[in-house]
């Protein structure tokens, strides 16, 4: 029940900051790569793995040269056993 319960949070979240707001603006793609970042890394820590590879790889679309985008692929490459994409997100990160 936590898990559905921090889920509904992070969407709501999400749905907030890629929403326009009053003034009629969208957010900017590193506003839309921030949020997919927190969201990517906050899957990664429960370990819904297959959600954080959606929004990194969300997140990375839309800001490529973020290290810590990067960084954090990194990490999930690492828990799926996917060594030699790590160390290529390690070096991008870098």
């Amino acid at each position: 029940m936590v898990k559905f319960g921090w889920i509904a949070l992070i969407v709501m979240l999400l749905t907030s900051c890629t929403a326009e707001n009053p003034l009629g603006h969208s957010a900017s793609p590193d506003e839309q790569a921030r949020v997919n970042l927190q969201l990517g890394v906050r899957y990664l820590e429960m370990g819904m793995l297959a959600d954080a590879r959606e929004k990194l790889l969300q997140a990375e679309d839309q800001d490529p040269n973020n290290a810590e985008v990067q960084d954090a692929l990194a990490v999930l490459s690492e828990k799926l056993g996917q060594r030699k994409e790590a160390d290529y997100h390690y070096q991008r990160a870098i």
